[in-house]
């Protein structure tokens, strides 16, 4: 008997803990803001893989193995990176991937940034994200001298301001 009266009562304090929860509704003015800031997310998305695959595609154009990038093919099977975790992967590789990941970011800021990246914080980020992700400093450069390099930038640098990052 005591027990059920126990059970009863932790399920109401819990529905009536998820009702608090709930909270009042967004302003208008609030999803508005939270729209742009996940349209500006998908675009900076839909960039970069592209940028990815522009790398990926000059790599075995060497015929060189390009790098994992799990997450573009996430995004390019599911149209979104909502859903994607990097726990996915193999957890006993997992402190591996953590010292070639440690080293791939001691390697990308140390290389000498292209004349065409120097001066822009942005491209330099995106073009340090190339060096991050396991492609080499020529592929790199070739990629940001091209389209799909400009239109990451681009698309990064609007998914910043859209948060309020400067």
């Amino acid at each position: 008997m005591r027990v059920t009266f126990v059970g009863k009562a932790l399920i109401a304090f819990s529905l009536i803990g998820l009702v608090g929860c709930q909270g009042a509704a967004p302003s208008a003015e609030q999803a508005a803001r939270r729209e742009k800031i996940e349209q500006a997310n998908l675009r900076n998305a839909q960039a970069f893989c592209t940028m990815i695959d522009e790398a990926n595609r000059l790599t075995i154009a060497r015929r060189q193995m390009p790098p994992e990038n799990d997450d573009c093919a996430y995004f390019r099977r599911n149209g979104t990176l909502v859903g994607y975790s990097p726990a996915v992967r193999n957890q006993y590789t997992g402190f591996f991937d953590n010292l070639r990941d440690v080293a791939a970011y001691g390697r990308a800021q140390k290389a000498a940034l292209p004349v065409s990246v120097k001066n822009d914080p942005d491209a330099s980020d995106i073009y340090r994200k190339l060096l991050i992700r396991g492609f080499d400093e020529e592929i790199a450069g070739e990629v940001s001298r091209s389209r799909a390099f400009l239109e990451a930038a681009i698309a990064f640098r609007h998914a910043r301001q859209s948060q309020g990052i400067k």
